[in-house]
């Protein structure tokens, strides 16, 4: 049985130079950005502590709301998730049937307010493993509740990239190496996008402890 090696993470955040100013510039901005972009405003908002702070689970639902000040399109937004289907091609053709579909209904086209554009950043994911394994159930638990939110997003949030939608790190590691598919299947019932860093933290750890005991 091999076992829970640890690891945190960090965003290198470099900026375009590029920022949207308006409804019409996203769209812009979502049929032409790279995909690097794309992955950062969809996938890297947990890392921020803005994230802990918005009803949503990726910053273009975000800007939505606090920069253009457009409830409607920041819950369409919001309602897709883009770890569904994570390829640059399926993300940008969903979001473009959003944005499209939003603004024909509208009467002007909504601008962010001075201070609130959306500057456009890509980032690469520096992970490098902390030095901590564990073995048990309970000493994974306890390493959950000592994690940072790096570590939290590598495992959690990066790793349904790396491996598929439904999964993480965590759930994985319970089904292959402890045989705990009814463990594994609580994890991936946790409604993340809903949830704030510390409250996620919170369930993957009671979930282990439970588990374990």
């Amino acid at each position: 049985m091999e076992p829970f090696l640890m690891h945190d993470a960090h965003a290198l955040r470099i900026a375009t130079g590029r920022s949207v100013l308006n409804l019409r510039e996203l769209l812009t901005t979502l049929r032409e950005a790279e995909p690097e972009v794309l992955r950062h405003h969809l996938f890297r908002f947990p890392l921020h502590p803005a994230y802990d702070f918005s009803a949503f689970g990726h910053e273009l639902a975000a800007w939505a709301e606090t920069g253009l000040q457009d409830a409607v399109l920041a819950e369409k937004l919001g309602h897709f998730d883009p770890y569904a289907d994570p390829a640059t091609d399926a993300v940008r053709a969903a979001l473009l049937d959003i944005v499209e579909e939003h603004l024909i209904g509208l009467s002007h086209v909504p601008w962010a307010r001075p201070g609130h554009e959306l500057h456009l950043m890509r980032s690469i994911l520096v992970a490098y493993p902390t030095g901590e394994a564990a073995r048990t159930l309970r000493e994974l638990a306890a390493a959950v509740r000592r994690s940072s939110r790096g570590s939290l997003y590598f495992h959690f949030f990066e790793a349904r990239l790396r491996l598929c939608p439904q999964d993480d790190d965590f759930s994985r590691w319970l089904e292959v190496q402890q045989g705990r598919a009814d463990a594994a299947a609580v994890l991936r019932r946790i409604d993340f996008p809903a949830l704030r860093v510390d409250e996620i933290r919170e369930q993957v750890a009671a979930t282990l402890e439970e588990a374990g005991r």
